[in-house]
């Protein structure tokens, strides 16, 4: 951090909020943090939140119909199923650095 001064931190590790903290970068004073898999009780932090409640029903949904229609083993051709993350604004980005053109 003290180093390369990055302008915004992108982990799946909520224990990297508290070393910020620690190392004096406030957030998102000195630097925006993004908080790659957000769900439970982190409801101030920006980042994506995977949906993983409907990635279950989505799951449900595929078993179900693989038990309707009798088919087991191993498909011939296999289907996927996108189920889209979400992202959340949060309080922890700072807002967008203009950047000068060189002339």
């Amino acid at each position: 951090m003290l180093r390369h001064r990055p302008d915004c931190v992108i982990t799946s590790v909520p224990a990297v909020w508290d070393w910020l903290a620690l190392l004096g970068a406030p957030v998102p004073a000195k630097v925006s943090f993004l908080f790659w898999r957000l769900h439970g009780p982190h409801s101030e932090w920006s980042g994506v939140r995977q949906n993983d409640h409907e990635i279950g029903a989505a799951a449900v949904d595929v078993l179900t119909g693989q038990i309707a229609r009798g088919e087991h083993g191993v498909p011939p051709v296999q289907v996927r199923v996108m189920i889209e993350s979400s992202s959340i604004e949060g309080r922890t980005l700072r807002p967008p650095r203009l950047v000068r053109r060189a002339q």
